[in-house]
């Protein structure tokens, strides 16, 4: 029986988290989809797909992605839009109780209604209302394990976990800041590092 040889290298493994630091309040930032995120941090289950979907975000300020997804570059959108009075009351949203069961399907049919009603009114924003921050995660990470192997307290970490937090500005500019830590076998270290 033959055994193949595996590299510490070979078992890394980096995620990537993006936050939203919102300074318009008590505007919310619209925020169009960011491609291959989760919104919130959270994977849809098969039942949660099948209702309607966001393609616009103004309730969410965590996006998180796939393990070692690091692209080149990404273009975040975002725009400021209605305070929270304003969009409930324009938009005759009332949000239902929260339920124990998320499957629940009147939970979610409810949901969904708000989800496009909120959609709407984002898109109706003119093109001019719109910002766009440019990024470029895999240079991030790079800069990370960098750093991190000179910092590496006594071992070779397995992992990066990249915090990049795009701060919105009152006057809608964006500042962007990369926080990361690393991990290994023996657990993570959670002093992050600028």
């Amino acid at each position: 029986m033959a055994f193949s040889q595996v590299s510490c290298a070979d078992m890394t493994s980096s995620n990537m988290e993006i936050g939203i630091d919102n300074n318009l309040y008590p505007n919310l930032s619209a925020i169009r989809a960011i491609p291959n995120s989760r919104p919130n941090c959270e994977s849809l289950t098969k039942e949660e797909k099948k209702y309607y979907q966001p393609r616009n975000f103004s309730l969410y300020s965590r996006f998180c992605f796939d393990e070692n997804y690091f692209p080149d570059t990404m273009v975040i959108e975002y725009a400021k839009w209605k305070t929270s009075e304003e969009y409930e009351k324009e938009l005759n949203i009332v949000y239902p109780p929260q339920v124990v069961d998320l499957r629940d399907p009147d939970y979610n049919n409810t949901m969904g209604i708000i989800y496009k009603k909120i959609d709407d009114d984002i898109d109706k924003l003119p093109a001019s209302a719109w910002h766009k921050v440019v990024i470029h995660p895999k240079e991030m990470l790079k800069e990370a394990k960098q750093h991190q192997r000179l910092k590496g307290k006594g071992y070779l970490p397995s992992g990066t976990e990249l915090l990049i937090t795009i701060e919105i500005q009152k006057d809608g500019s964006a500042k962007v800041k990369t926080d990361y830590h690393w991990f290994s076998a023996i657990g993570s270290m959670t002093d992050w590092a600028h």
